[in-house]
């Protein structure tokens, strides 16, 4: 961030910008570890223009979380299609029952689904003891008090699921039993956490990696969160437990948690509660689809990460989505598929998602994960194109009578773009990936070369790692050739880049 004095104290500007740098690593190329797990000390910083945002005052004044973390990670596509679901669908929230202190119940609300949600107990092996050494009196709703059940009650141990990925059904070595003995929590504090123990009910990791119905008694920890159904309809749990597994989920948790991508791998219950739910309106029919997905997702075997050591004795740097075996990697395309049906996603808006989970957020934490620093392949090459071209053309709209076509020339480390107008509607159609070694590629590397030479341009394709130069009517682009760097939302943003860039040129 940069900050400055204000003039004569005067009161800030509602349309003030607070200009944002959010550093990744993996772009300070001076400093950047080569192989994946190695962590180093940065002694020097570069400035790389696609990581320096803006965040209005007003936005800041709000005091939400979530122009810091777009700022950080995201772009306008994301806020809009945040506060599009947002406003669309019920939350968790709106379905969620009330409380009742006095008959240690839920209340049902206003909604078709009803549940009730809290976080885990926080147990204790005895109660605290006085100045005097003796035992408090336990009938205060504040002080300790028994409670019978935990006895010899299974309890989710989340140290054992830590390094587990893709879990929708708990392992037994993961629900060890308590000691059959005397267990203890605040008066105050253990009726409502007690009832999201009881089945048939949802435990939702505090991470944000599983959600898993269970249909026992289950202690559920402090800090993870429980889900119940007022009407015990195994069948909606069973849905939403799916849901809150889907890629969107963990993407609407990752920019509404202010800790995700910060600091702690850890989401908040407020967070959870602003989740948009499109399964309330669903025909029999379709929970069915859902249900019968679950049965064959809860027969699969979690992916257990690998704990091996790597060079330097660093721990390997590991991704939260891991890819599956072929089973279940199928069954899990066609969980993402079921939620963005049934949330009315546009194709666009699936790969913003996809981009985030998938791809992205393998940076996070100064990591190196292959998912975003491999090499693109020639499809996901040819999609960004793609994506690039049809938002230029959507800006010049057809009365322009002509289209953007985008060439795409790459070697081993890097790549360039070219962008230029034709009025051959047919050639513009298909983008154009070629290699450097090809024929007919020959001429844009020459013109590469020439670009970063007239331009004194090696520098800042160093420093910049997405340099654009303009060249009368053709726009070019430089960037390396990683992943994360060719996503569909990196085009959406370079295309909006240069669109801004075009008209203050102009």
């Amino acid at each position: 961030m940069s900050y400055r004095l204000r003039v004569d104290d005067a009161d800030p500007d509602p349309e003030e910008a607070i200009t944002v740098f959010s550093l990744f690593v993996v772009n300070q190329e001076a400093t950047c570890p080569q192989n994946e797990g190695e962590r180093g000390k940065v002694w020097s910083l570069s400035i790389n223009a696609s990581e320096v945002r803006s965040v209005e005052q007003r936005e800041a004044a709000s005091g939400s979380g979530l122009p810091w973390k777009l700022a950080m990670w995201g772009s306008p596509w994301d806020e809009r299609l945040l506060g599009r679901l947002e406003k669309k669908w019920p939350s968790l929230e709106d379905m969620e029952a009330k409380w009742d202190r006095k008959s240690q119940s839920f209340i049902a609300a206003n909604s078709s689904q009803c549940i009730g949600v809290s976080q885990g107990l926080e147990l204790r092996e005895q109660p605290e003891e006085t100045e005097e050494g003796e035992a408090e009196d336990v009938s205060d709703a504040n002080e300790p008090m028994p409670i019978k059940e935990a006895s010899g009650a299974r309890m989710l141990d989340t140290d054992a699921m830590d390094r587990l990925r893709h879990i929708f059904a708990f392992p037994d070595y993961a629900t060890p039993k308590l000691e059959e003995r005397d267990w203890y929590g605040r008066g105050g504090r253990v009726p409502l956490p007690l009832a999201i123990c009881k089945p048939p009910h949802i435990i939702v990791s505090a991470a944000r990696n599983f959600a898993i119905y269970d249909d026992e008694f289950l202690i559920v920890p402090a800090r993870q969160i429980g889900i119940i159904s007022c009407t015990q309809d195994k069948n909606f749990l069973k849905a939403l437990s799916l849901f809150l597994s889907s890629d969107f989920a963990f993407y609407h948790q990752f920019f509404r948690s202010t800790q995700l991508g910060v600091q702690r791998g850890r989401a908040t219950l407020e967070s959870l509660r602003q989740m948009p739910v499109p399964l309330t309106g669903l025909t029999l029919d379709q929970l069915s689809e859902w249900t019968i997905l679950h049965a064959k997702l809860a027969k699969c075997k979690p992916r257990k990460l690998e704990d091996t050591k790597k060079k330097g004795n660093q721990p390997e740097q590991a991704e939260l989505f891991d890819a599956a075996d072929d089973g279940l990697d199928a069954l899990l395309v066609q969980l993402n598929k079921l939620t963005a049906d049934a949330l009315g996603l546009s194709q666009q808006e699936r790969s913003l998602i996809h981009d985030l989970v998938q791809v992205r957020y393998a940076l996070n934490d100064g990591k190196r994960g292959d998912a975003a620093m491999r090499a693109p392949e020639p499809k996901e090459l040819r999609a960004y194109a793609k994506a690039l071209k049809d938002e230029l053309d959507d800006f010049t709209g057809d009365e322009a009578g002509r289209n953007h076509r985008v060439t795409v020339v790459t070697d081993d480390k890097s790549a360039m773009i070219e962008i230029d107008f034709t009025k051959d509607a047919e050639a513009a159609r298909r983008p154009a990936i070629l290699a450097a070694s090809d024929s007919e590629a020959k001429a844009l590397c020459k013109t590469r070369d020439l670009l970063l030479e007239a331009n004194s341009a090696w520098q800042w394709a160093y420093f910049n790692r997405n340099l654009r130069i303009y060249r009368g009517r053709k726009t070019y682009i430089l960037k390396p050739l990683n992943r994360f760097h060719w996503t569909q939302s990196a085009a959406l943003t370079d295309a909006s880049q240069i669109i801004n860039e075009t008209l203050v040129g102009s």
